[in-house]
């Protein structure tokens, strides 16, 4: 009997998409202190009439994070409530009223509240993205669908530093809210709701979906898969998924992925990025260095998803983090050549070179794959809750490192302070080599059995 050929649906893709344009304007919250705070580190074109504090810069760049963890907690449960669709819509809203105060604001408390509501969008985004990705999806797309948005947070990170310098600080608002204010509609018209969700409330609409997801009309098979995991959902706490080996091996990995992606100076480079480039003086505009590093992490950022579910997910992790460690030493090498003599010579290339390593291996692996990983390893009755936590634990570490960035650089210097980034990676890799496991192309069931072995 010929093999059935079954046919590429695109509606998945385009359902997918829509969604990730909410990851697209997180990204441009997480490079939003670049260009503003360089417009309040000057008088001109300033809306609170004064120069800002080395503390106050401080507090913008990391006060999302609060509202982040508001939002991982806040929307796991909502979303498993109410349905994924719904949330997706609702997180919109926070960011819209966030870039009008931030149009009206005059003092600082006002655009502290701002980037506290921004903040909430994006905690709720990444925990409600990565559920929905990871339901909609099948197994020989989930990396291609999953990695995607890593395309969608670096356009979101290049545009705010392109729009920054071209803009005043009032129109840099303006058309930043016109992307939350044009999603709402979209997901509304065009994204379904997740089959796990309508499955224990209108298995027929359950069904409905999966089919139009599909293409395809014999989907009882995975719509019975659907059904078994929905009815252990009530059956499963919190308490659990720590006394459980597979499950308590997930969140290891999970957590770890995280821990480590932001102890290698994610968040840092990101957020400080006009700043970093600021201590480098060659003879680069500061703003110009973030613009390059960041329009390469945008254009790689298209290879991750295309190679994710060839090349797997353990081997791309692998190579992200080796070439992360190799970024960060030799960026801290210059910098100690730098401050420790009056001529670097050669050298004076190496801090761009280096951020160029760091970042193409940060897009084909530390940065997208944890999100994919954390997507595939935990069943529906824990993923909301297993979610929240690497999210929770994400927010925690990024407040931690963009608040004490400016302390221990000013402290130790910012080249041991990269060399402590190298040392992180190093770590990175021994986890990654030796506790992670490789999900590519497995079923739950399969993920599942590895974990527990």
């Amino acid at each position: 009997m010929d093999k059935q050929i079954i046919p590429v649906n695109y509606y998945v893709y385009l359902a997918v998409f829509i969604v990730h344009i909410g990851a697209l304007i997180s990204g441009i919250s997480m490079t939003w202190p670049s260009p503003v705070i360089t417009k309040l580190s000057r008088l001109d074109d300033n809306p609170l009439g004064r120069i800002i504090t080395s503390t106050e810069q401080s507090i913008l760049g990391a006060i999302p994070t609060i509202g982040c963890l508001i939002g991982c907690f806040a929307t796991g449960y909502l979303a498993k409530k109410y349905g994924r669709k719904p949330l997706l819509i609702l997180l919109e809203i926070p960011t819209v009223i966030a870039y009008f105060v931030m149009c009206l604001s005059t003092n600082i408390w006002e655009l502290y509240a701002a980037r506290t509501l921004t903040g909430l969008t994006v905690g709720g985004v990444f925990t409600v993205n990565t559920m929905y990705v990871a339901e909609v999806a099948e197994n020989s797309n989930r990396g291609l669908l999953g990695t995607a948005v890593t395309c969608f947070i670096n356009f979101g990170l290049l545009f705010s530093l392109l729009l920054g310098p071209l803009t005043s600080y009032l129109w840099f608002h303006i058309i930043l809210s016109a992307f939350p204010i044009l999603l709402i509609p979209l997901i509304y018209l065009y994204v379904p709701e997740s089959p796990y969700y309508l499955i224990k409330r209108d298995p027929t609409k359950a069904k409905a979906v999966l089919m139009k997801l599909r293409g395809r009309a014999d989907v009882e098979t995975e719509l019975d898969i659907i059904a078994q995991s929905s009815n252990t959902e009530t059956k499963i706490r919190i308490q659990y998924m720590f006394g459980n080996k597979g499950l308590r091996k997930g969140i290891i990995i999970g957590c770890g992925l995280i821990l480590f992606q932001q102890l290698t100076g994610t968040a840092v480079i990101m957020s400080y990025g006009e700043q970093i480039f600021a201590e480098i003086d060659e003879g680069t505009p500061s703003a110009v260095g973030p613009v390059i590093i960041t329009g390469i992490q945008f254009l790689v950022g298209f290879v991750a998803p295309l190679v994710s579910d060839k090349a797997g997910r353990k081997i791309l992790l692998l190579i992200s983090y080796v070439g992360i460690t190799v970024a960060h030493v030799l960026f801290g090498i210059y910098f100690v050549m730098r401050y420790g003599s009056e001529s670097i010579g050669f050298f004076s290339y190496l801090p761009l070179a280096s951020l160029i390593i760091y970042i193409i291996t940060y897009s084909l692996g530390s940065g997208p794959i944890p999100w994919t990983v954390i997507g595939e390893i935990f069943p529906l009755e824990v993923k909301e809750s297993a979610t929240s936590i690497c999210v929770t634990l994400l927010n925690v570490l990024a407040f931690i490192m963009l608040l004490t960035f400016n302390f221990v650089k000013d402290s130790i210097g910012i080249g041991p302070t990269f060399w402590i980034f190298s040392a992180f990676g190093l770590l990175a890799t021994l986890f990654v080599q030796y506790y992670v496991i490789e999900t590519k192309g497995k079923s739950l069931q399969e993920i599942q059995n590895e974990l527990n072995d």
